[in-house]
C-alpha cells in the first residue's frame, strides 16, 4: 500500500471533517462573543479566512482529482472530465463559488452596495456555510 495516501479518499474527507469543525467553531465564537453580530468586529472574523481560502481551493482541487481518478479508464479528454466534474458537482461548486467570490471579500471589507460595515456576521456565515 502507498504510504503517502490513504486509500478511498479518507484523506480528503479527514481534512474536510476537520476544517468544518474549526470552521464551525470560528462561527459560532464570532457569533457568541460579540453583543451586537451586525455591527461588532471580532479577530478571528479577520484571521481565519487566511486558512480558509486554501483550504477551499485544495478542496475544489481534491474534488476535481476525484473525478479524474474515477474517469481515467476512460481515456477522456481533459475538457470532458472538467466538463463533467462542474455538472456531476454543481452544487459543491457553487458552495465553493459563493464563499470565496463573495461571502469572503464582503466579511474583509466595506463594499458601498452592501451598505453594512464590515461585521462579525459576513464573516460568521461563511465559517457556517
Amino acid at each position: 500500500m502507498d504510504r503517502r495516501r490513504l486509500p478511498d479518499g479518507r484523506h480528503q474527507w479527514l481534512v474536510s471533517s476537520v476544517q468544518a469543525v474549526l470552521a464551525t467553531g470560528a462561527g459560532l465564537t464570532v457569533i457568541t462573543s460579540c453583543s451586537n453580530v451586525v455591527s461588532d468586529r471580532h479577530w478571528l472574523a479577520t484571521e481565519y479566512v487566511w486558512f480558509l481560502i486554501p483550504y477551499m481551493i485544495y478542496d475544489f482541487y481534491a474534488m476535481y482529482l476525484c473525478e479524474w481518478c474515477r474517469t481515467k479508464d476512460q481515456n477522456l479528454r481533459r475538457a470532458t472530465i472538467i466538463r463533467n466534474f462542474l455538472i456531476e458537482n454543481r452544487l459543491m461548486v457553487t458552495h465553493h463559488a459563493v464563499i470565496l467570490f463573495f461571502l469572503v471579500p464582503i466579511s474583509q471589507r466595506s463594499y458601498r452596495w452592501v451598505k453594512l460595515r464590515s461585521s462579525g456576521l459576513w464573516a460568521a456565515i461563511a465559517f457556517t456555510g
